[in-house]
């Protein structure tokens, strides 16, 4: 595993968030990010699409990786949600209105992506560590939670994906889900977020593999 509890050097509050996160929640969110990585990078490489391997670093606290994938010379954030999820959240303190990340403002090469992916993973480690009540615990057994999350099966789906300008967009329109804000019954919002729904984003990836193939090198 590339992660585990009790040495996490992630953040504890999300931007703009208040909330202290435990590192089975920290976890969690970092292991469905880095699934959803691996997802679309298989993704790619089926369809024979150049791409760069993920990232599997470990940073100290405050570093992190420039970007998720890199298709020739196309950079792509991959955001990841449950597979019930219908929204691309983006924590409106890391934006500009550019459509910039600003965590990566010092490096003008990497601070704008190409495009942002989402990728729905299912089952929801979330609800699987709770079971074991695992999430909200601060340090776990590393050969006990590798078992559990090999005996899962992973699947997933990719409902869509936005360019740069859309994301900008986005940011223009204030389309923003506030601080506090319920989502559905039960989620509440721990930091502002930019958002839109899959419905509205563009699902055809052929389109985006067809993009990337004409514009690509050895393939």
């Amino acid at each position: 595993m590339s992660f585990a509890y009790g040495e996490s050097k992630h953040r504890e509050c999300r931007s703009g968030g208040n909330k202290k996160r435990k590192n089975g929640e920290i976890f969690a969110n970092t292991f469905q990010g880095k699934l959803a990585e691996f997802a679309l990078y298989q993704i790619f490489e089926q369809n024979n699409i150049n791409v760069e391997y993920p990232d599997l670093e470990v940073y100290d606290r405050g570093v992190w990786d420039i970007y998720d994938l890199k298709v020739n010379d196309n950079l792509i954030a991959v955001k990841s949600t449950k597979a019930y999820g219908n929204l691309l959240l983006l924590e409106t303190k890391d934006w500009n209105e550019f459509g910039e990340y600003i965590p990566n403002k010092n490096n003008r090469e990497y601070c704008k992506f190409d495009y942002l992916i989402l990728v729905r993973v299912n089952p929801s480690i979330d609800s699987i560590l709770k079971s074991k009540r695992l999430l909200f615990y601060n340090s776990c057994n590393r050969d006990y939670l590798e078992k559990l999350l090999k005996e899962q099966h992973w699947e997933f789906d990719i409902p869509g994906f936005i360019c740069n300008d859309s994301l900008v967009n986005i940011i223009k329109n204030n389309n923003v889900i506030p601080k506090s804000a319920l989502l559905g019954k039960n989620t509440k919002m721990d930091a502002e977020n930019y958002y839109i729904e899959t419905g509205e984003m563009n699902n055809n990836l052929n389109e985006l593999f067809n993009y990337f193939k004409i514009k690509g090198v050895n393939i």
